[in-house]
């Protein structure tokens, strides 16, 4: 054997080697290894922006030293979610910026080792690519960074083979700022220059590039900022991609899904490159939530769409159902677990009054699974439905909801409920049709300024909810209302199809429109653009922003309603025609659902009412920062009596609203004489954690009034002191008076027994 051939095959192993541990340390520019050269059909996972870190030092501005738990537990969601894949994707890549420390920081080497231990859970057979951004090497890196990253994760740029693609992984800092590397950026764009013109491209069906820095955000116009490549430099690399046969660039940097198409001049626009940039898996800069974009590539289609990562149920083969979040709604949306991104709602708008500063701590939103768009129409074969509820006011005025509302043209009926809940509960439904129950609706209005919506539309929502805030007593603005939502199914299927195995290489239905439809998808939008050389479904890419794409699961065991973890099984209603079913029984059924559904809705409706009452301590704990601060130095506590009774009377509103005028700590009696009712709504208050936040909430408002009961009694105390002093400066003045007039009284003495001898 030659000694060429020796170093090829020793390469080769060392490529397997480094493969059995998932991340791969790429050298020489080039991974030796075909992940599989067979193959014509594979999924690939990106991430982009874990940057451990960031949420603390620039989300939440605090002192250091930062801590990056929660977007490790984030890194540990989104591994978990590729390892459930049903199809096992051939890599996953990360598009930069691995951790927010940059070269030089004590803390990197620390931040480092936290990700590459969460990588580690990632499947053995599951290759991990990483490629540098800015805080991985510096805004304006020098050969020293680049060495720094080297040593951790191995080449910053670098090509490998999966099938007949071929994927070429750029630093896009040199080209952003090369002015401390000159020849580094020199190395790179003469090696990009010999890839993007290699002969063994001809062999290519597709050429990928994955860099941090997109070209632009959305504009191939738009002006030079911190998010994109200098206007310059864009130019020019998109005209070398673009001659080499690059149709897709994928990029991370802005913490939010964007991207957009660019045309060569002169070209044909029914073939622009596009570029795809990313969300976080971290923190997020704008309104969509962390997670990750699955690509689907064929020979003649690359198909992405984004998804979410707080949940995702295994079907068996068939693929994963992942919450994803939606930008769509002017709510904002929320879950179980904590994102990171900072939101700012105001403990105002729940007619807590804020006394002292504006500032309000950042509290982290939540994730939640998507809304149907206003004009999708749900089949029975998905048997997967949405229930969500929104928090809007204080209290809402039923009666009024009741007589003003006008529900009956929305297609809605008022139910009889029990006496218990008469008062508490306005519970509208449309008429059930067991063939199609995606046509029934439920609406529950809450006293307690809580709207459940069970399979109703998001534009219908919100439509409802803008008549309903009238009604309310101290509503909240749109922009804090809380939001809960869940996925609920049916535990039998009465006169359906079950839908087949989900086929993600179904054959594609033409629309007048002239686009195409994978119509085994059974995604509404998934619309793709035809090329010369690839295909792209731009509708999938916006999967979470279609709110409402739902994954066909097979037919349930029949069974009575449960809760599933956090997903709701309803049992389903028998036909009327059902021999076997008489009429009462039917009846009975209806009212069973309608009690269990009440039973459900309120279980989110206290978790949204606690969220509400969280995001108002939070203000007014934060408020309450500063005085603190002047007590650990002991200097300058001088705070006005009033403000201090007033924060007061805040807390003690607060804690009247968790423990008495609300149900949110204790069971109704409603569910006294139903425990097959009770035990589904204690499960899902359980599943939602309302018990456990009740704690905590109400251990911090024992914190608080600790606090301002401490303040309450030094400002005593020194109100005391300081009118012992005046007493005794009083009493000084008039011994100094009495002491003059004594003086002047014996002066008048000898002055007249002067005169009188």
């Amino acid at each position: 054997m030659r000694h060429s051939d020796f170093e090829r095959c020793y390469g080769i192993l060392r490529a397997f080697l480094r493969m059995a541990s998932g991340l791969i340390s790429v050298t020489k520019r080039r991974f030796l290894t075909n992940l599989d050269a067979n193959t014509s059909r594979f999924t690939f996972v990106q991430l982009a922006d874990p940057q451990l870190a960031l949420l603390e030092r620039y989300g939440e501005k605090r002192d250091p030293p930062y801590k990056w738990d929660r977007e490790l537990a984030l890194v540990d969601r989104a591994i978990s979610a590729i390892n459930r894949l049903s199809k096992k994707p051939k890599f996953v890549i990360i598009c930069g910026d691995l951790v927010d420390a940059e070269p030089g920081r004590s803390e990197r080497q620390d931040q480092i080792s936290d990700l590459k231990s969460s990588l580690a859970k990632i499947s053995p057979d599951t290759p991990i690519f990483v490629l540098p951004g800015n805080h991985d090497i510096g805004n304006s890196p020098s050969p020293a960074d680049i060495g720094d990253y080297t040593s951790y994760w191995g080449d910053d740029y670098f090509t490998f083979w999966c099938g007949k693609v071929k994927n070429i992984v750029v630093n896009s800092q040199l080209y952003f700022d090369h002015s401390s590397c000159q020849a580094e950026f020199s190395a790179q764009d003469g090696w990009l220059d010999n890839e993007l013109s290699a002969s063994e491209n001809e062999n290519a069906e597709n050429i990928l590039i994955f860099q941090h820095i997109p070209p632009f955000k959305k504009s191939p116009s738009e002006e030079d900022d911190y998010f994109n490549l200098p206007i310059g430099v864009r130019e020019d690399l998109l005209n070398r991609y673009y001659k080499a046969g690059v149709r897709y660039l994928f990029s991370g940097h802005l913490h939010y899904n964007s991207g957009g198409l660019w045309h060569p001049q002169g070209g044909n626009s029914s073939t622009p490159l596009e570029i795809i940039s990313s969300s976080a898996v971290g923190f997020q800069l704008g309104h969509d939530k962390p997670g990750l974009r699955i690509v689907r590539v064929t020979s003649t289609t690359a198909t992405s769409w984004t998804r979410g990562l707080l949940r995702f149920l295994l079907l068996s083969n068939r693929t994963i159902v992942v919450r994803a979040s939606s930008t769509g709604s002017k709510y904002p949306s929320t879950s179980l677990l904590p994102s990171l991104r900072v939101t700012h709602e105001t403990v105002r708008d729940f007619n807590i009054p804020l006394t002292t500063g504006k500032s309000m701590k950042p509290k982290p939103q939540r994730f939640a699974p998507p809304h149907p768009t206003s004009t999708e129409k749900l089949s029975f074969e998905n048997n997967l439905f949405r229930v969500s509820a929104y928090g809007i006011g204080q209290s809402i005025n039923l009666a009024q909801v009741s007589s003003v509302f006008d529900y009956v043209a929305m297609g809605y009926r008022c139910l009889r409920l029990p006496p218990e809940v008469t008062n508490e509960i306005l519970f509208l439904s449309t008429l059930f049709d067991v063939n199609d129950p995606t046509k029934h609706r439920d609406i529950l209005v809450f006293k307690t300024g809580v709207v459940v919506f069970w399979n109703v539309s998001e534009s219908e929502c919100e439509e409802t909810i803008t008549k309903i805030r009238k009604e309310c007593n101290r509503p909240i603005s749109p922009e804090a209302v809380e939001f809960e939502e869940l996925i609920y199914s049916f535990t039998r299927q009465v006169g359906a199809v079950v839908a087949a195995p989900l086929d993600l290489d179904g054959p594609p239905i033409m629309t007048p429109l002239g686009r195409v439809i994978y119509s085994s998808y059974h995604l509404p939008m998934a619309v793709t653009v035809t090329f010369a050389r690839c295909q792209l479904t731009e509708g999938l890419r916006g999967w979470r922003r279609e709110r409402g794409s739902r994954i066909p699961r097979s037919i349930e065991k029949v069974g009575p309603t449960r809760l599933d973890v956090e997903d709701i099984r309803l049992h389903a209603l028998p036909p009327r025609s059902d021999a076997n079913e008489s009429q009462d029984a039917y009846e009975k059924a209806v009212q069973t659902l309608a009690i269990e559904k009440i039973a459900f809705s309120d279980a989110l409706a206290s978790s949204v009412k606690l969220s509400l009452l969280e995001n108002s301590f939070d203000a007014v704990a934060v408020q309450m920062q500063p005085w603190i601060d002047k007590m650990q130095t002991g200097l300058g506590m001088f705070f006005p009596m009033s403000s201090v009774i007033r924060k007061t009377g805040e807390l003690f509103t607060l804690r009247h609203l968790l423990n008495v005028s609300t149900t949110i700590s204790e069971t109704p009696d409603f569910y006294w004489d139903r425990s097959d009712v009770e035990k589904l709504f204690q499960n899902l208050k359980s599943a939602l954690s309302v018990r456990s936040r009740t704690r905590i909430l109400n251990s911090k408002l024992d914190t608080c009034c600790e606090l301002a009961e401490i303040l309450t009694n030094h400002l005593q105390a020194r109100h005391s002191s300081r009118l012992e002093w005046m007493i005794i400066v009083l009493i000084l003045i008039e011994v100094i008076f009495e002491v003059q007039r004594s003086r002047s009284g014996k002066g008048s003495q000898d002055s007249q027994k002067k005169r009188d001898t």
